[in-house]
């Protein structure tokens, strides 16, 4: 059991940065948005790749929206883009499950009134 704690302790550690890294308007409303085009629950990691895409696409075009930049390709090439790219799936992953099951209690305890 010893052996397998630094790992645990790694996953989770990288699982609360991937939160961290979606818990922000963007993130959130991004999120908001793949809940309710995930019709059922066997699309998640669809969908959750399609928020994650979308985060990438709007980190990309945030600074030419706003003025403060301009458009840049991401270097896909990069190991720090794959490791951004792993922490917002395993990000959108945990929002986007937590506010499924919320929306599916929502509408159970709605459906009966």
């Amino acid at each position: 059991m010893n052996q397998i704690q630094p790992y645990l302790k790694q996953l989770l550690d990288f699982a609360h940065e991937g939160f961290q890294g979606v818990n922000g308007v963007v993130g959130l409303l991004i999120a908001v948005v793949a809940v309710f085009l995930l019709s059922s629950y066997r699309r998640i990691l669809i969908v959750t790749a399609g928020a994650t895409i979308v985060q990438i696409i709007l980190h990309q075009l945030l600074p030419v929206i706003t003025g403060k930049g301009t458009l840049r390709l991401p270097d896909i090439l990069s190991s720090y883009f794959w490791r951004s790219a792993a922490l917002y799936f395993v990000g959108y992953l945990i929002v986007i499950s937590v506010l499924y099951v919320v929306k599916k209690l929502l509408l159970r305890s709605g459906g009966g009134h």
